[in-house]
C-alpha cells in the first residue's frame, strides 16, 4: 500500500465534514465565476470592436472552465487535491482578470482611474505567482490522483511554497515601497523567476517518472493531460509563428487554447470509463 505522504497541497485526509465540502465547492466556484462576470462587464463597458469583445468573452469562459472543473472534481472526489488547485487558480485567474479589466477601464476613459484602482492592481500582480505555483508545478506534482510519487518529492513541494510566498513579498514591496526602489524590488522578483524553473522541470520528471511506474488507468489519465497541453502548446505556438498580428485573429485562437488543459483534466478525472486516448492521439495526427 502506497504511503499517505502530508504536504503542501498533498493529503489524503480531508478535515471537513461532506456537507462543508461541499459548500466549499459551491463558494470556490462562486466566488470565480463572479470575478469572472465583473470582469466581463467592465470589459463590455469599456467599449472595443466585434473582434475584442469576442476574445474578451473568450477568454472568460476559458478562466470560468478552471473554476467550474476544479468545482466539479473537489464534488466528486473531495480528497483529491487537483480539484482544489483548480478552485484556487479559477479564483486566481479570476481575480488577475479583475484587476486588468479595473484597471483598464479608466485608461480607456481619459485616464480617470477608478477608486482602488492601485490595490486591485496590486493584487492582480500578487496573485500571479500563485497561479504559476500551482498550475506549472503542483499540477504535474500531483496528478492525477493528488498525491506526491514519493516523499522525496516534498522538497519541490515546499520550496514551490517558498518561492510563491517569497514572490508575493516581492510584489508588495515594489508596489508599496519607495518608488526609488522598485526597479531593483522588480529586478529580484526576474531573478526569482528563474529559480522557479528547476522546480517546474523537476515537477515534469516527477509525471514522467509517474507514468513509467503508473497502471494502465493512471496512464490514460496521464496521456489524456499530455493530449490536452500538447493541443493547447500547438495552437499557441502556431498563432505567435503564423499569425503576425497578435491583436487579430490570434486574440480567439489564444482562450480556445488554454480551455483544452481544464477540459483534458476534468475528463481523465471524472469519467469512469476513459476513452482510448492512444486512438483519439492517432486520429487527430491523421487530420
Amino acid at each position: 500500500m502506497r504511503e499517505q505522504l502530508i504536504t503542501p497541497l498533498s493529503s489524503e485526509r480531508t478535515f471537513l465534514s461532506p456537507r462543508a465540502t461541499r459548500s466549499l465547492a459551491w463558494a470556490a466556484w462562486g466566488i470565480c465565476i463572479l470575478l469572472i462576470f465583473s470582469a466581463l462587464t467592465i470589459w463590455f463597458l469599456g467599449g472595443g470592436n466585434p473582434l475584442q469583445h469576442a476574445s474578451v468573452l473568450l477568454i472568460s469562459i476559458a478562466f470560468a472552465c478552471f473554476g467550474t472543473v476544479g468545482a466539479l472534481i473537489a464534488l466528486q472526489r473531495p480528497k483529491n487535491t487537483i480539484g482544489w488547485i483548480f478552485c484556487l487558480v479559477g479564483i486566481g485567474t479570476g481575480i488577475t482578470d479583475f484587476s486588468g479589466a479595473y484597471t483598464s477601464f479608466g485608461t480607456a476613459h481619459g485616464h480617470v482611474l477608478l477608486p482602488g484602482s492601485g490595490i486591485v492592481s496590486w493584487l492582480g500582480d500578487t496573485i500571479w505567482p500563485l497561479n504559476w505555483g500551482l498550475m506549472l508545478v503542483f499540477l504535474p506534482l500531483l496528478f492525477p490522483n493528488g498525491q506526491l510519487l514519493t516523499r522525496h518529492w516534498r522538497i519541490v513541494s515546499w520550496l514551490t511554497v517558498m518561492m510563491i510566498l517569497l514572490s508575493m513579498l516581492i510584489s508588495q514591496l515594489a508596489h508599496f515601497g519607495p518608488a526609488s526602489s522598485a526597479s531593483s524590488w522588480n529586478d529580484l522578483g526576474s531573478l526569482i523567476n528563474l529559480l522557479e524553473l528547476p522546480l517546474t522541470i523537476a515537477a515534469l520528471i516527477s509525471l514522467i517518472l509517474r507514468f513509467r511506474r503508473a497502471r494502465e488507468r493512471e496512464r490514460q489519465q496521464i496521456k489524456w493531460l499530455t493530449y490536452g497541453t500538447t493541443i493547447m502548446a500547438t495552437l499557441i505556438v502556431g498563432g505567435v509563428l503564423l499569425l503576425p498580428d497578435p491583436n487579430g485573429l490570434f486574440q480567439l485562437i489564444f482562450p480556445v487554447a488554454i480551455i483544452c488543459l481544464p477540459l483534458s483534466i476534468g475528463i481523465s478525472i471524472l469519467r469512469h470509463q476513459l476513452y482510448n486516448i492512444d486512438v483519439l492521439i492517432n486520429r487527430t495526427l491523421v487530420y
